[in-house]
């Protein structure tokens, strides 16, 4: 798997850099690179290949192949990267229980953690609960009810 760096995600850490906050950079960064490396782990479980992490100014996407695979691997694909964010937090939160001179270090990563399983299970554009949205609304509605998502700014791809 590569991982490739967008420009723009070069001056945004050198923003962060400049704000003193290179840590809070590192941490998300490494947030967004575990969420993806989720998707990336349940694909090729289930035989598909994911093979490029692009890191953006706005967080990270990952590509590959995904082409024939049932309804509920790519619902379950779409929902590993939350999943492995909601176990990153837990893990930090008991790092916190079992070892409380951690909580100093790990308080940024165990709410990046928390906070990005939240925003991306969001029904919002580029996000993986649009993405299942989309796939339970291609499956279960009709034609009409496509329509209607669109109206209220939830296209349906």
């Amino acid at each position: 798997m590569t991982v490739s760096v967008h420009p723009l995600f070069v001056l945004f850490g050198l923003f962060f850099f400049l704000r003193g906050e290179l840590f809070l950079f590192f941490v998300c960064t490494a947030a967004a690179l575990i969420h993806e490396f989720g998707h990336a782990l349940y694909a090729a479980r289930i035989g598909c290949r994911l093979d490029r992490i692009l890191l953006l100014p706005c967080g990270a996407v990952v590509q590959g192949d995904i082409e024939g695979i049932s309804l509920a691997d790519e619902i379950r694909l779409a929902l590993a990267g939350s999943a492995v964010n909601a176990a990153c937090a837990v893990l930090f939160v008991a790092l916190w229980w079992l070892f409380p001179a951690t909580y100093a270090s790990t308080d940024s990563a165990a709410y990046m953690s928390a906070g990005l399983r939240v925003i991306n299970l969001q029904p919002a554009y580029a996000r993986e609960g649009r993405r299942v949205l989309d796939l339970l609304v291609a499956r279960f509605l009709s034609a009409p009810a496509a329509r209607i998502l669109r109206v209220v700014c939830c296209p349906v791809s």
